[in-house]
């Protein structure tokens, strides 16, 4: 209620469909979400005067802008979320619930969401579920809540659509070459087979489908216990470490003797194929190299 000094003056909105108010009290009511000039007149005998006022009328409840879901790879950056509302509404808060910690962001907070590195600890895609709810700072009323997703892809898969090259980003479906905790999938049918010519290659679980190729002539470390599931075919003359090389259902291919194929942390041929061509194994492991000395 505006104050009134001196007595006798008359109060008028100029929005009635935003704000009124009581001709005689100055008290005001909001009617809708806006702003509205409200004067006071007074009338004696010298003429008269009036004084005005802008008030702002904020809607009760607002409405969240829907986020965009996302999708990434384990160990790429999320996009920031900036949380907006129709109409918009200063000093609204947004506070957000995420079902889904283990993908790097917290299990609840208040603002907008930053950057974050996504985890999954997995082999197969992770999604979190985010609800947001808008909070007014009218007497604290909440708006409609919205839910978005953020999913963690489980595996960075090799597409060889630049090149053959292990290092080369665009190669890969997450648009980053893997690191040590990236599951990594060779499939069949790409457009360009893949190669480590050099250098060493990080990953955490390797998958070689049926069909797909990878040849290793530099170094491929899997880490943190990886586990290699293989249905197509390992070669090369390049040295695995980091875990036992299990051929349980792939082809492992050394080439010519005498090429060598390392394994540094041993070698167990399951239901595999060893393709090898020439006089003599070219497989070498722990055991062979001890025996040998």
């Amino acid at each position: 209620t505006p104050s009134s000094t001196p007595t006798g003056g008359v109060w008028t909105s100029a929005s009635p469909a935003v704000a009124t108010i009581n001709a005689s009290s100055g008290r005001v009511t909001g009617v809708s979400a806006g702003t509205a000039i409200v004067s006071y007149t007074i009338t004696g005998s010298c003429g008269s005067m009036t004084s005005t006022a802008t008030v702002t009328v904020n809607p009760f409840i607002t409405n969240v802008n829907q986020p965009a879901n996302q999708t990434v790879c384990a160990g790429a950056n999320t996009a920031a979320v900036t949380f907006s509302s129709t109409p918009a509404v200063t000093g609204t808060v947004y506070n957000w619930t995420n079902n889904t910690p283990s993908i790097g962001l917290a299990g609840s907070g208040t603002g907008n969401i930053a950057s974050f590195t996504a985890i999954n600890a997995t082999t197969s895609p992770v999604t979190a579920t985010i609800i947001v709810t808008p909070v007014t700072n009218c007497a604290g009323s909440t708006g409609p809540a919205k839910t978005f997703t953020i999913t963690v892809a489980g595996s960075n898969n090799w597409q060889g659509t630049t090149s053959n090259d292990w290092f080369i980003p665009s190669n890969w479906s997450c648009g980053t070459v893997p690191v040590a905790t990236t599951n990594v999938v060779i499939p069949t049918g790409t457009p360009n087979p893949c190669v480590i010519s050099s250098g060493t290659a990080q990953v955490k679980n390797l998958t070689i489908n049926a069909g797909a190729i990878l040849t290793n002539n530099g170094t491929l470390n899997l880490n943190g216990g990886g586990v290699v599931t293989t249905a197509g075919t390992y070669k090369g003359t390049g040295t695995f470490t980091g875990a036992v090389y299990a051929n349980n259902g792939g082809i492992v291919a050394p080439g010519n003797s005498p090429g060598c194929m390392v394994f540094g942390a041993g070698y167990t041929n399951g239901t595999g194929t060893e393709l090898i061509t020439g006089n003599e194994l070219p497989l070498e492991t722990p055991d062979k190299r001890n025996s040998e000395r």
